[in-house]
């Protein structure tokens, strides 16, 4: 028997919940690996191509089970009782009899030894070390834009590329692509790979934001991030990255200049008055002035704001999805973003105040 507090639970299982799928082909994977051993409490969580692992402190004797992470979660976060006690049982159909507060549950147990682990690292890893709250923003940033069930394969994830202390992550779904950097220490150069989207969702909600530094290990096959109370194990997707290079829009010597937040509150706005299946919005942009214009097919709603800008280049009107730009704004940093527009019918580039993020949005017609 051992007992964990209630409160530290409910926040580790919350950290590993995005690799459980409510529905599995394998029953066990609805479930997570419970380990307790020297007082400490380890929770695994896997979809069979990533493993995350949540630490916390744990008081009592050693154990090891299975059980369903969707009742632990309730359990966890029901409010009754300062602490969880869990006492497993043997037999034939394992089960596990838990106590919180007034409530006493038995939840149903699969066997340890059918629970799938990974690989273990090797020693011939390359391993770097990264800022905490750097990784977690490029994390929480390419999870937004890598596609997740295209059938290029590689799109799926993030591309991960160190090269002279600068790591570089990037991530498209064919339509939009952002790249980010940040420095890291280690002797590695030339090493990349593709992270899984469901890793970098996992990575984005349990990495601490604070100033604090992250392994990562990485070889052909497999990358691990280590951090104080957390780690998580993920294969890399097979394929070949595209050279995103070729892709990138450029920047231009009249960007467009507006306020970051304004353009956010004006974007949000107007797309209620987009057409729902395409959601498509317009901007008239000229010395001064941006104009964003919307309309439904389906309807006679129509819309129009104009917010001011910093520009003085020629008129022109250039065509967004909604969604794409969106989420460019919410992961651009500062006051003000400056949009690059070499034409009205290429790609065009989003930045910031931080140099080292930019988006580029493919227009779509009007």
């Amino acid at each position: 028997m051992f007992k964990v507090e209630r409160k530290a639970l409910a926040d580790a299982l919350g950290r590993v919940a995005a690799l459980v799928k409510r529905a599995n082909v394998l029953p066990i994977l609805g479930h997570v690996l419970v380990s307790v051993t020297q007082d400490t409490l380890v929770i695994t969580a896997t979809d069979l191509k990533s493993w995350a692992f949540a630490m916390l402190p744990a008081e009592g004797g050693n154990a090891m089970f299975t059980a369903p992470l969707d009742k632990l979660t309730a359990i966890a976060s029901g409010g009754f009782g300062e602490y969880i006690e869990f006492m497993p049982e043997e037999g034939v159909e394992p089960k596990i009899k838990v106590t919180c507060g007034r409530g006493r549950f038995t939840l149903a147990s699969y066997e340890v030894g059918d629970f799938p682990m990974p690989e273990k690292p090797g020693e011939d890893d390359t391993r770097i070390e990264v800022g905490t709250s750097a990784l977690h923003a490029a994390m929480k940033s390419t999870a937004m834009h890598a596609a997740e069930n295209d059938v290029r394969t590689y799109l799926n994830g993030a591309y991960l590329q160190l090269d002279d202390g600068i790591a570089t992550c990037v991530a498209t779904d064919g339509h939009r692509c952002l790249v980010q950097s940040m420095i890291y220490t280690g002797d590695a150069s030339g090493v990349s790979g593709i992270i899984p989207h469901a890793a970098l969702t996992v990575l984005s909600r349990a990495l601490p934001k604070s100033n604090g530094t992250m392994v990562i290990k990485l070889n052909k096959h497999q990358a691990r991030f280590e951090v104080e109370g957390f780690a998580l194990t993920t294969n890399l997707l097979d394929g070949t990255y595209p050279d995103y290079r070729r892709i990138l829009a450029k920047e231009v010597p009249t960007p467009v200049v507006v306020n970051r937040e304004q353009l956010r509150e004006a974007v949000d706005l107007i797309g209620g008055f987009s057409d729902a299946k395409y959601r498509a919005v317009a901007a008239d942009i000229a010395p001064g002035k941006l104009a964003l214009n919307a309309h439904s097919a389906m309807s006679a709603d129509a819309g129009n704001i104009e917010i001011d800008c910093e520009y003085q280049g020629d008129t022109c009107r250039v065509g967004f999805t909604l969604s794409y730009l969106q989420d460019a704004i919410s992961v651009l940093s500062g006051e003000e973003v400056s949009i690059h527009i070499a034409s009205s019918n290429k790609p065009m580039l989003l930045t910031s105040e931080d140099p080292e993020l930019s988006v580029t949005l493919s227009q779509c017609l009007i």
